[in-house]
Protein backbone atom coordinates (compact mmCIF):
# COMPACT_ATOMS: atom_id res chain seq x y z
CA UNK A 1 0.00 0.00 0.00
CA UNK A 2 1.35 3.68 -0.54
CA UNK A 3 1.72 5.71 2.47
CA UNK A 4 0.93 9.71 2.10
CA UNK A 5 4.24 12.00 2.64
CA UNK A 6 3.39 12.82 6.04
CA UNK A 7 6.46 15.53 6.13
CA UNK A 8 4.89 16.86 2.90
CA UNK A 9 1.34 17.00 5.10
CA UNK A 10 3.41 19.27 7.43
CA UNK A 11 5.11 21.54 4.98
CA UNK A 12 2.05 22.19 3.31
CA UNK A 13 0.27 22.95 6.98
CA UNK A 14 2.99 25.01 7.71
CA UNK A 15 2.46 27.26 4.45
CA UNK A 16 -1.39 27.84 5.04
CA UNK A 17 -1.07 28.09 9.48
CA UNK A 18 2.28 28.77 10.08
CA UNK A 19 5.50 29.71 7.99
CA UNK A 20 6.75 27.46 5.39
CA UNK A 21 9.73 29.02 4.43
CA UNK A 22 11.10 28.62 7.97
CA UNK A 23 9.70 24.75 8.22
CA UNK A 24 11.33 23.70 4.98
CA UNK A 25 14.66 25.36 6.06
CA UNK A 26 14.82 23.78 9.40
CA UNK A 27 14.96 20.45 7.06
CA UNK A 28 18.53 18.61 5.88
CA UNK A 29 19.84 18.70 2.22
CA UNK A 30 18.51 15.13 2.18
CA UNK A 31 14.92 16.03 2.80
CA UNK A 32 14.80 19.17 0.67
CA UNK A 33 15.36 16.77 -2.29
CA UNK A 34 13.01 14.07 -1.55
CA UNK A 35 10.51 16.63 -1.05
CA UNK A 36 11.06 18.32 -3.92
CA UNK A 37 10.13 15.72 -6.48
CA UNK A 38 6.39 15.49 -4.77
CA UNK A 39 5.89 19.11 -4.86
CA UNK A 40 6.78 19.24 -8.57
CA UNK A 41 3.56 17.69 -9.24
CA UNK A 42 0.70 19.48 -11.56
CA UNK A 43 -1.64 20.17 -8.29
CA UNK A 44 1.47 21.38 -5.80
CA UNK A 45 4.05 23.34 -8.35
CA UNK A 46 2.63 26.25 -8.28
CA UNK A 47 1.61 26.60 -4.78
CA UNK A 48 4.94 25.55 -3.39
CA UNK A 49 6.75 27.74 -5.80
CA UNK A 50 4.70 30.49 -4.26
CA UNK A 51 5.23 30.00 -0.64
CA UNK A 52 8.96 28.65 -1.03
CA UNK A 53 10.35 29.91 -4.42
CA UNK A 54 13.87 31.57 -2.65
CA UNK A 55 14.49 28.76 -0.52
CA UNK A 56 14.05 25.61 -3.20
CA UNK A 57 17.40 24.27 -3.71
CA UNK A 58 19.53 25.63 -6.79
CA UNK A 59 18.63 22.35 -8.89
CA UNK A 60 15.23 22.62 -8.43
CA UNK A 61 13.85 26.71 -8.33
CA UNK A 62 14.28 26.36 -12.50
CA UNK A 63 11.68 23.76 -13.04
CA UNK A 64 9.40 24.90 -10.71
CA UNK A 65 10.14 28.37 -12.26
CA UNK A 66 9.46 27.03 -15.59
CA UNK A 67 6.09 25.31 -14.58
CA UNK A 68 4.97 28.50 -12.59
CA UNK A 69 5.25 30.42 -16.11
CA UNK A 70 3.53 27.68 -18.00
CA UNK A 71 0.62 27.41 -16.03
CA UNK A 72 -0.23 31.59 -15.26
CA UNK A 73 -0.17 31.29 -18.99
CA UNK A 74 -2.80 28.74 -19.16
CA UNK A 75 -4.61 29.85 -16.34
CA UNK A 76 -4.58 33.70 -17.87
CA UNK A 77 -6.70 31.81 -21.12
CA UNK A 78 -8.63 30.07 -19.19
CA UNK A 79 -9.74 33.38 -17.04
CA UNK A 80 -10.70 34.91 -20.16
CA UNK A 81 -12.62 32.40 -21.14
CA UNK A 82 -13.98 32.31 -17.78
CA UNK A 83 -15.00 35.96 -17.80
CA UNK A 84 -16.53 35.70 -21.28
CA UNK A 85 -18.57 32.69 -20.41
CA UNK A 86 -20.11 34.25 -17.57
CA UNK A 87 -21.14 37.14 -19.04
CA UNK A 88 -22.83 35.34 -21.46
CA UNK A 89 -24.92 33.69 -18.69
CA UNK A 90 -25.17 36.51 -17.06
CA UNK A 91 -26.62 38.65 -19.93
CA UNK A 92 -29.35 35.56 -21.22
CA UNK A 93 -30.08 35.36 -17.42
CA UNK A 94 -29.41 32.51 -17.15
CA UNK A 95 -28.48 30.80 -13.14
CA UNK A 96 -25.46 29.67 -12.95
CA UNK A 97 -22.41 29.07 -10.15
CA UNK A 98 -18.82 27.82 -10.98
CA UNK A 99 -18.06 24.67 -9.03
CA UNK A 100 -14.73 22.56 -8.32
CA UNK A 101 -12.02 23.97 -9.56
CA UNK A 102 -13.81 27.06 -11.38
CA UNK A 103 -14.94 28.22 -8.34
CA UNK A 104 -12.23 27.67 -5.85
CA UNK A 105 -8.93 28.74 -7.78
CA UNK A 106 -10.99 32.04 -8.71
CA UNK A 107 -12.69 32.94 -5.39
CA UNK A 108 -10.61 31.23 -2.44
CA UNK A 109 -7.05 31.33 -3.49
CA UNK A 110 -5.05 33.46 -3.03
CA UNK A 111 -4.26 33.30 -6.93
CA UNK A 112 -5.99 30.72 -9.46
CA UNK A 113 -2.55 29.67 -11.10
CA UNK A 114 -1.99 28.63 -7.24
CA UNK A 115 -4.73 26.01 -8.14
CA UNK A 116 -4.40 23.87 -10.79
CA UNK A 117 -7.54 22.84 -12.73
CA UNK A 118 -8.42 21.43 -16.63
CA UNK A 119 -11.97 22.24 -17.07
CA UNK A 120 -14.68 24.87 -16.32
CA UNK A 121 -17.27 23.10 -14.30
CA UNK A 122 -20.62 25.28 -13.94
CA UNK A 123 -23.87 24.11 -12.28
CA UNK A 124 -26.73 25.72 -14.52
CA UNK A 125 -30.56 25.80 -12.46
CA UNK A 126 -32.31 22.74 -13.42
CA UNK A 127 -35.07 25.48 -14.60
CA UNK A 128 -32.51 26.87 -17.61
CA UNK A 129 -30.12 23.82 -18.56
CA UNK A 130 -31.95 23.41 -21.93
CA UNK A 131 -31.82 27.67 -22.78
CA UNK A 132 -28.48 27.49 -21.15
CA UNK A 133 -27.55 24.23 -23.85
CA UNK A 134 -29.26 26.94 -26.55
CA UNK A 135 -27.32 30.10 -26.03
CA UNK A 136 -23.64 27.87 -25.79
CA UNK A 137 -24.21 26.65 -29.62
CA UNK A 138 -25.31 30.04 -30.51
CA UNK A 139 -21.99 31.11 -28.72
CA UNK A 140 -19.92 28.07 -30.44
CA UNK A 141 -18.93 26.37 -27.43
CA UNK A 142 -18.94 23.00 -29.19
CA UNK A 143 -19.57 19.92 -28.24
CA UNK A 144 -16.22 17.40 -28.11
CA UNK A 145 -18.04 14.06 -29.94
CA UNK A 146 -16.17 11.79 -28.23
CA UNK A 147 -17.14 12.76 -24.48
CA UNK A 148 -20.47 12.25 -25.35
CA UNK A 149 -22.61 11.53 -21.45
CA UNK A 150 -25.64 9.18 -21.07
CA UNK A 151 -29.13 11.44 -20.24
CA UNK A 152 -28.51 10.57 -16.40
CA UNK A 153 -25.02 11.59 -16.00
CA UNK A 154 -24.59 14.64 -13.54
CA UNK A 155 -22.98 17.12 -16.55
CA UNK A 156 -24.07 17.52 -19.76
CA UNK A 157 -21.27 16.62 -22.76
CA UNK A 158 -17.86 18.47 -22.88
CA UNK A 159 -17.58 21.47 -24.60
CA UNK A 160 -14.70 23.39 -25.70
CA UNK A 161 -14.24 26.57 -27.39
CA UNK A 162 -10.33 28.47 -27.70
CA UNK A 163 -9.13 25.07 -26.46
CA UNK A 164 -11.08 25.88 -23.00
CA UNK A 165 -13.21 23.22 -22.03
CA UNK A 166 -16.43 23.66 -19.93
CA UNK A 167 -18.33 20.96 -18.48
CA UNK A 168 -22.29 22.42 -18.08
CA UNK A 169 -23.90 20.12 -14.97
CA UNK A 170 -27.16 19.46 -14.40
CA UNK A 171 -26.55 18.48 -10.94
CA UNK A 172 -23.70 17.56 -8.42
CA UNK A 173 -21.22 14.86 -9.24
CA UNK A 174 -22.07 11.93 -6.29
CA UNK A 175 -25.55 13.47 -5.22
CA UNK A 176 -27.52 11.00 -7.21
CA UNK A 177 -30.47 10.77 -4.64
CA UNK A 178 -30.83 14.80 -4.27
CA UNK A 179 -32.52 16.40 -6.66
CA UNK A 180 -31.53 19.60 -8.01
CA UNK A 181 -33.86 21.92 -7.03
CA UNK A 182 -32.75 20.73 -3.12
CA UNK A 183 -29.67 21.29 -3.58
CA UNK A 184 -30.21 24.65 -5.00
CA UNK A 185 -31.54 25.98 -1.93
CA UNK A 186 -28.20 26.01 -0.70
CA UNK A 187 -26.79 28.17 -3.50
CA UNK A 188 -27.58 31.49 -3.29
CA UNK A 189 -26.51 34.62 -5.96
CA UNK A 190 -23.59 36.45 -5.43
CA UNK A 191 -24.93 39.51 -5.33
CA UNK A 192 -28.60 40.64 -5.42
CA UNK A 193 -29.76 40.89 -8.95
CA UNK A 194 -26.85 38.65 -10.35
CA UNK A 195 -27.05 35.50 -12.13
CA UNK A 196 -24.07 33.79 -11.08
CA UNK A 197 -24.61 31.90 -7.77
CA UNK A 198 -22.84 30.54 -5.28
CA UNK A 199 -22.38 27.39 -3.02
CA UNK A 200 -22.74 27.44 0.50
CA UNK A 201 -19.26 26.92 2.39
CA UNK A 202 -20.93 23.40 3.89
CA UNK A 203 -22.02 22.71 0.58
CA UNK A 204 -18.53 23.53 -0.93
CA UNK A 205 -16.78 21.05 1.40
CA UNK A 206 -19.55 18.24 0.93
CA UNK A 207 -18.83 18.80 -2.56
CA UNK A 208 -15.13 18.39 -1.95
CA UNK A 209 -14.84 14.92 -0.81
CA UNK A 210 -17.89 13.34 -2.07
CA UNK A 211 -16.62 13.81 -4.98
CA UNK A 212 -13.03 12.76 -4.40
CA UNK A 213 -13.95 10.32 -2.56
CA UNK A 214 -15.17 8.36 -5.61
CA UNK A 215 -12.35 9.07 -7.86
CA UNK A 216 -9.21 7.42 -7.01
CA UNK A 217 -7.05 9.58 -9.60
CA UNK A 218 -7.81 13.05 -7.53
CA UNK A 219 -4.36 13.56 -5.46
CA UNK A 220 -5.04 14.12 -1.58
CA UNK A 221 -2.55 16.87 -1.40
CA UNK A 222 -4.52 19.27 -3.72
CA UNK A 223 -7.75 18.14 -1.67
CA UNK A 224 -6.08 19.05 1.34
CA UNK A 225 -5.72 22.45 0.05
CA UNK A 226 -9.00 23.02 -0.88
CA UNK A 227 -10.47 21.94 1.99
CA UNK A 228 -8.55 23.77 3.92
CA UNK A 229 -9.16 26.98 2.24
CA UNK A 230 -13.00 26.13 2.52
CA UNK A 231 -12.25 26.71 6.34
CA UNK A 232 -10.51 29.46 6.37
CA UNK A 233 -12.96 31.85 4.02
CA UNK A 234 -16.20 30.20 4.62
CA UNK A 235 -16.94 30.20 7.91
CA UNK A 236 -18.00 26.47 7.89
CA UNK A 237 -20.80 25.85 10.41
CA UNK A 238 -20.24 22.04 11.32
CA UNK A 239 -23.56 21.72 12.88
CA UNK A 240 -25.10 22.72 9.42
CA UNK A 241 -23.22 19.95 7.94
CA UNK A 242 -24.02 17.32 10.05
CA UNK A 243 -27.94 18.36 9.75
CA UNK A 244 -26.99 18.31 5.50
CA UNK A 245 -25.66 15.33 5.64
CA UNK A 246 -28.02 13.51 7.70
CA UNK A 247 -30.95 14.92 6.10
CA UNK A 248 -29.28 13.35 2.51
CA UNK A 249 -28.07 10.08 3.77
CA UNK A 250 -23.98 10.88 3.00
CA UNK A 251 -20.86 9.96 5.01
CA UNK A 252 -19.89 13.34 7.24
CA UNK A 253 -16.82 14.85 5.28
CA UNK A 254 -15.73 15.50 9.50
CA UNK A 255 -14.37 12.24 9.47
CA UNK A 256 -12.29 12.98 6.81
CA UNK A 257 -10.67 15.76 7.81
CA UNK A 258 -10.13 13.75 11.48
CA UNK A 259 -7.84 11.24 8.98
CA UNK A 260 -5.34 14.20 8.76
CA UNK A 261 -4.13 15.25 12.25
CA UNK A 262 -0.96 16.08 10.17
CA UNK A 263 -2.11 18.92 8.42
CA UNK A 264 -5.66 20.28 9.84
CA UNK A 265 -4.96 22.48 13.14
CA UNK A 266 -6.00 21.05 16.23
CA UNK A 267 -9.00 23.54 16.84
CA UNK A 268 -10.48 23.05 12.99
CA UNK A 269 -10.25 18.65 14.30
CA UNK A 270 -12.46 19.71 17.91
CA UNK A 271 -15.17 21.23 15.90
CA UNK A 272 -15.10 18.73 13.16
CA UNK A 273 -15.58 16.10 15.82
CA UNK A 274 -14.86 12.98 13.84
CA UNK A 275 -15.23 9.80 14.47
CA UNK A 276 -12.15 7.31 14.79
CA UNK A 277 -13.44 4.59 12.57
CA UNK A 278 -14.27 6.82 9.91
CA UNK A 279 -10.88 8.95 9.95
CA UNK A 280 -9.56 4.99 9.88
CA UNK A 281 -11.31 4.37 6.63
CA UNK A 282 -10.88 7.95 4.80
CA UNK A 283 -6.93 7.51 5.41
CA UNK A 284 -7.03 4.31 4.01
CA UNK A 285 -8.80 5.23 1.20
CA UNK A 286 -6.15 7.50 0.54
CA UNK A 287 -3.65 5.68 0.85
CA UNK A 288 -5.04 2.62 -1.25
CA UNK A 289 -6.02 5.59 -4.47
CA UNK A 290 -2.11 6.59 -5.16
CA UNK A 291 -2.24 2.36 -6.49
CA UNK A 292 -5.04 2.88 -8.28
CA UNK A 293 -4.49 5.49 -10.19
CA UNK A 294 -0.87 4.18 -11.61
CA UNK A 295 -3.35 1.39 -13.30
CA UNK A 296 -4.57 1.98 -16.79
CA UNK A 297 -8.50 2.69 -17.06
CA UNK A 298 -9.64 -0.03 -18.57
CA UNK A 299 -7.53 -2.11 -15.69
CA UNK A 300 -9.30 -0.21 -13.21
CA UNK A 301 -12.87 -0.70 -14.59
CA UNK A 302 -12.66 -4.40 -14.34
CA UNK A 303 -10.97 -4.71 -11.30
CA UNK A 304 -14.58 -3.21 -9.58
CA UNK A 305 -17.64 -4.92 -8.69
CA UNK A 306 -18.48 -6.29 -12.52
CA UNK A 307 -20.92 -8.40 -10.75
CA UNK A 308 -23.60 -5.71 -9.68
CA UNK A 309 -26.42 -4.49 -11.69
CA UNK A 310 -25.15 -0.96 -12.12
CA UNK A 311 -21.77 -1.62 -13.29
CA UNK A 312 -23.59 -3.54 -16.77
CA UNK A 313 -25.72 -0.69 -17.13
CA UNK A 314 -23.25 1.65 -17.39
CA UNK A 315 -21.17 -0.23 -19.60
CA UNK A 316 -24.19 -1.01 -21.79
CA UNK A 317 -24.87 2.54 -22.07
CA UNK A 318 -21.79 3.38 -23.78
CA UNK A 319 -23.44 0.86 -26.81
CA UNK A 320 -26.60 3.02 -27.27
CA UNK A 321 -27.02 4.38 -30.65
CA UNK A 322 -26.47 8.40 -29.46
CA UNK A 323 -23.06 7.46 -28.16
CA UNK A 324 -22.12 5.03 -30.46
CA UNK A 325 -22.63 7.91 -33.64
CA UNK A 326 -20.86 10.00 -31.45
CA UNK A 327 -18.11 8.47 -30.77
CA UNK A 328 -17.17 7.46 -34.35
CA UNK A 329 -18.10 10.56 -35.75
CA UNK A 330 -21.27 9.29 -37.56
CA UNK A 331 -24.05 10.97 -38.55
CA UNK A 332 -27.05 11.90 -36.40
CA UNK A 333 -29.57 9.71 -38.54
CA UNK A 334 -29.03 7.18 -41.25
CA UNK A 335 -25.59 4.99 -42.08
CA UNK A 336 -27.66 1.65 -40.16
CA UNK A 337 -24.64 0.07 -41.96
CA UNK A 338 -21.93 1.69 -40.66
CA UNK A 339 -23.61 2.20 -37.28
CA UNK A 340 -24.43 -2.11 -37.55
CA UNK A 341 -20.65 -2.04 -37.69
CA UNK A 342 -19.03 0.05 -35.37
CA UNK A 343 -21.44 -1.52 -32.87
CA UNK A 344 -19.90 -4.88 -33.67
CA UNK A 345 -16.16 -3.28 -33.45
CA UNK A 346 -16.69 -1.74 -30.02
CA UNK A 347 -18.87 -4.49 -28.26
CA UNK A 348 -15.68 -7.01 -29.91
CA UNK A 349 -12.83 -4.24 -28.14
CA UNK A 350 -15.19 -4.03 -24.90
CA UNK A 351 -15.38 -7.71 -24.64
CA UNK A 352 -11.62 -8.46 -25.52
CA UNK A 353 -10.45 -5.83 -22.40
CA UNK A 354 -12.79 -6.98 -20.44
CA UNK A 355 -11.58 -10.82 -20.80
CA UNK A 356 -7.63 -9.73 -20.89
CA UNK A 357 -8.43 -8.28 -17.14
CA UNK A 358 -10.65 -10.55 -15.97
CA UNK A 359 -7.97 -13.00 -14.53
CA UNK A 360 -5.61 -10.28 -13.66
CA UNK A 361 -8.07 -7.83 -11.47
CA UNK A 362 -6.46 -5.65 -9.37
CA UNK A 363 -6.32 -5.95 -5.52
CA UNK A 364 -5.71 -1.82 -4.99
CA UNK A 365 -8.78 -0.91 -7.23
CA UNK A 366 -10.77 -4.19 -5.45
CA UNK A 367 -9.58 -2.96 -1.56
CA UNK A 368 -10.37 0.67 -2.67
CA UNK A 369 -14.44 0.03 -3.67
CA UNK A 370 -14.78 -2.14 -0.69
CA UNK A 371 -13.33 0.53 1.48
CA UNK A 372 -15.53 3.47 -0.42
CA UNK A 373 -18.48 1.15 0.23
CA UNK A 374 -17.40 1.13 3.70
CA UNK A 375 -17.48 5.08 3.70
CA UNK A 376 -20.74 5.30 2.26
CA UNK A 377 -22.23 3.27 5.04
CA UNK A 378 -21.10 4.87 7.67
Amino acid sequence: MATINVQLLHLLRETLWGDGKKYFQSLNEKQKQQLCPEMMTAHLCCWCYRALYDVLPETFRKPFHTSYLYRSGKVAQQQQMKNELFALLETNRIRFAPIKGADLAFELYPEPVLRYFCDLDILIHPEDCLRALEVLDQAHWQEISDKTQFPEHHHYTIRSKNHVALEPHKTLPQFDHVSAETIWQHIHPVHPGSFQHRLEPELQLLLLVRHAANHCEESVYKLLLDAALILKNGSVSMEKLQQLVQKWEMPYPGHFLAAFPEFFPEDILKQARGSQEGAKLYRQLFEQSAGCARISQHHRVVSQKFWKKKWWQKRLQGLTPLTLRNKYHLPVRGTYIRLAAVFIYDLFIKTATFFRYLFIRNNSVKNYCNISDKIDRL
